[in-house]
């Protein structure tokens, strides 16, 4: 099994290995990872810091404009993405979404980037740090259970 990010680079599996890291403001408070054509994204709510459809997971995390200091630029939110399964970190959401275009998105209305993955279903776990008002996100993928991918 390969990934490959739309940067061009690859990771294989077994084992956990990153295949897309990045920090950067998210504009909208939220990160939304999914199938790259899906339209079908859940809607955000107060009471559930990650939320998911069929084909996408939406994880409330820090507002960039949510700054300690007023002079400060805007925060920045890690999201780290690894190929394989969650180690011995406490996973906030375990679940799987259904990848019709072979690329998984990560990112915002803002910016994304995509990891290219065989079309199927797919397992996302997803830890955030702190709970409320995440600054750090990671999430790994791996087939579903049972799942066919070529």
């Amino acid at each position: 099994m390969r990934f490959v990010t739309g940067c061009g680079q690859s990771a294989r599996v077994p084992g956990s290995r990153d295949v897309l890291n990045t920090k950067r403001a998210f504009a909208w408070g939220i990160v939304i990872i999914g199938d790259a054509d899906t339209q079908d994204i859940p809607s955000p709510n107060r009471d559930n810091t990650i939320v998911s459809s069929e084909s996408a997971v939406v994880a409330m995390v820090r507002h960039a404009q949510d700054v300690v200091n007023p002079e400060d630029d805007e925060f920045l939110v890690e999201v780290q993405c690894s190929a394989g399964v969650a180690g011995r970190d406490e996973v906030s959401f375990d679940g799987d979404i259904f990848i019709s275009s072979g690329r998984i998105s990560v990112g915002d209305a803002d910016h994304e980037d995509n990891v290219s993955v065989e079309p199927g279903r797919w397992r996302l776990q997803i830890a955030v740090e702190p709970i409320e008002h995440p600054e750090r996100v990671k999430v790994w993928f791996s087939p579903a259970l049972g799942a066919s991918t070529h």
